[in-house]
């Protein structure tokens, strides 16, 4: 069974539900077990010099409390009936969500993490989502608010294959996000598209330096063995490849938008140096312009 177990973190009550929609849809269509977690943390209940101990037990209860009680009445509304018995209610005292997670997937492995997409980003601040693409084991999936064709007709997967690096580990990453694709594809019925961004110079372009087209042909060329090594044991036509010229970015997420994908399938890889300086890598940079669900594997 693909995606047996689903962790999903759920949104402010307030907020649109994303995450919970698609993971109630997935177990739909897949069965398993899925966690419904949800945050809550005062600041003010961590201060010892403010509330008596007591006060700050009875405020954190009372907060626990209505959290669960939203949980039950509204949350579970999204769940059909047959799948509620495989359905566990969460509530974490937590202001590290992302920390939260990924330990949780390290002691109790899942198959999927799913959490609504959040793109605010400053230079001095790590958004959570991209800390917990840098420290959670599990493919993680994250989704947008925006709406879904109807269920029988969803919308293509799209796979971002990156055949700029030909060692072993970005070998196995595209296979392992080629495999996860068409899983996911599978799943929810839907075809399966590749995605492979040619990036070249945009300051040579300007200079007529080298032409767009001929680098374009010129790298197809070099990467056809690695291409078809990839895709040999996958059934997918010439007109489902796509090899836009630009960042990856940018143009991976202008070919999903015009396909109407349901879902962009990336790879992630962080070096040690990068984590350190908060730099992103390809899959980073697809999120910040991403207006459709994105799921992220790693090696």
């Amino acid at each position: 069974m693909r995606f047996a177990s689903i962790l999903t973190v759920l949104d402010k009550p307030k907020h649109k539900q994303s995450a919970l929609l698609r993971a109630a849809r997935l177990q739909q269509l897949g069965g398993g077990n899925l966690q419904l977690v949800s945050f809550y943390w005062n600041a003010m209940l961590d201060a010892d010099h403010t509330l008596s101990a007591e006060q700050r037990r009875k405020l954190r209860h009372e907060l626990g409390e209505k959290l669960k009680k939203w949980q039950r009445e509204r949350v579970l509304r999204e769940i059909d009936d047959e799948h509620r018995t495989q359905v566990r209610l969460r509530s974490v005292w937590s202001k590290e969500l992302a920390r939260w997670v990924a330990e949780e997937v390290d002691k109790n492995p899942v198959d999927l993490v799913v959490k609504s997409l959040h793109k605010s980003k400053t230079l001095m601040y790590t958004p959570t989502d991209w800390q917990l693409l840098r420290n959670c084991a599990a493919p993680v999936l994250l989704t947008t608010n925006k709406s879904k064709k109807a269920r029988n007709n969803p919308g293509p997967v799209l796979a971002a294959l990156d055949f700029k690096h030909t060692d072993a580990k970005h070998r196995r990453l595209n296979s392992k996000v080629l495999q996860t694709a068409n899983d996911y594809a599978e799943l929810i019925s839907a075809p399966l598209h590749i995605v492979f961004a040619i990036e070249t110079s945009q300051v040579l372009r300007d200079l007529d330096i080298t032409d767009a087209q001929i680098s374009k042909q010129k790298v197809l060329q070099k990467i056809q063995p690695a291409l078809e090594r990839t895709l040999a044991a996958y059934p997918i036509s010439k007109g489902k490849m796509h090899f836009p010229v630009g960042k990856a970015g940018q143009v991976v997420n202008q070919k999903a938008r015009t396909l109407g994908c349901d879902v962009v399938v990336v790879g992630s890889t962080v070096h040690k140096i990068q984590q350190s300086l908060g730099l992103g890598n390809t899959a980073e940079r697809i999120l910040t312009r991403a207006t459709t669900d994105v799921l992220v594997v790693k090696p």
